[in-house]
């Protein structure tokens, strides 16, 4: 799998932060990105490599609505569309690659619709992995002692500091969107 992001991006963020990057070659800086990609497709269950994926839904209208939206999208490509084991042609649907919409030129006939596409995340899900990657490497190059301190207290003086933009807490923030965009693709159904 390609880098989303290059070890070039990567130094100059981490040099942008603070942290020297003269003793950090390539080979680490892959190493980390690795391991942080894993991390975060483990943890959310987002897929980075486009899927082909095939679709089966039962249901009692015939299909006879205009639209019908897949489970997932965006979608790459719509390899085959089958209805009742019959092969639906090319030209009897449109396909809205963006919102996974099929829009049917003529009535469908049929119980069981069977769809074989292809997808893979869309560029504002890429961005928040590449930012969520960015902010790992940082957090765990940062050897500032303090970078997780809430509260100092010195005799009867304390103060307390705002952690909302933590680099920590915008890590996790991230991990959870990940996970609820993963979580509330929507489900296939009928368009009246």
């Amino acid at each position: 799998m390609e880098q989303i992001i290059s070890n070039e991006t990567i130094k100059q963020y981490l040099q942008t932060q603070g942290i020297d990057t003269t003793n950090i070659n390539d080979n680490t800086i892959t190493g980390i990105y690795n391991t942080y990609l894993n991390y975060i497709l483990q943890q959310t269950g987002i897929q980075v490599e486009p899927t082909t994926a095939t679709y089966t839904d039962i249901n009692e209208t015939k299909f006879n609505n205009k639209n019908y939206i897949l489970p997932t999208c965006p979608i790459n490509s719509i390899e085959e569309i089958i209805i009742d084991n019959k092969k639906i042609p090319t030209t009897q649907y449109i396909t809205n690659l963006e919102s996974g919409i099929i829009r049917w030129k003529t009535q469908q006939e049929g119980d069981t619709l069977q769809v074989t596409y292809t997808t893979q995340i869309d560029e504002e899900t890429i961005q928040l992995i590449t930012a969520t990657i960015l902010d790992l490497i940082y957090y765990n190059l940062d050897t500032n002692p303090s970078k997780d301190i809430k509260t100092l207290k010195e005799g009867d003086i304390s103060i307390t500091y705002d952690s909302d933009n933590s680099t920590a807490n915008k890590i996790n923030k991230n991990l959870e969107t990940l996970k609820n965009l993963n979580n509330t693709i929507p489900k296939s159904k009928m368009i009246r």
